[in-house]
């Protein structure tokens, strides 16, 4: 194998743990504001991700599994408009991203009191 063969090897190697230890702040990131939520007294804020959850589910439950079984007797799929979908993902998208922003001035907060 050639010195330029093994220097590329090389780099890669190390944008593979670069992107891990980035996939794994993120890991960490998510775990942190699921177990903030968890935390609330306020019922919206720690019970929506686990409606949606079972939401969608429930969905695909009836959608792909019990609509071949029961259809005969008049079970009909779940329709979600694509506007709801749409605004659904924004809420979803718009949510995770101000917790995220948060997190990172409370971080930047608590390294510059230091």
């Amino acid at each position: 194998m050639s010195f330029q063969v093994r220097i590329q090897l090389l780099e890669m190697e190390k944008l593979v743990l670069e992107e891990g230890k980035t996939l794994q702040a993120q890991i960490e990131s998510v775990n942190a504001t699921m177990r903030e939520e968890v935390k609330s007294d306020k019922f919206i804020v720690y019970a929506w991700r686990p409606l949606v959850g079972f939401c969608f589910v429930a969905l695909i439950a009836n959608n792909f599994i019990l609509i071949p079984y029961f259809a005969v007797y008049g079970l009909q799929p779940i329709i979600i408009p694509d506007g709801i979908w749409s605004a659904m993902l924004v809420v979803l998208g718009v949510s995770a991203g101000t917790r995220g922003a948060e997190k990172i001035m409370r971080n930047k907060n608590s390294k510059s009191s230091e």
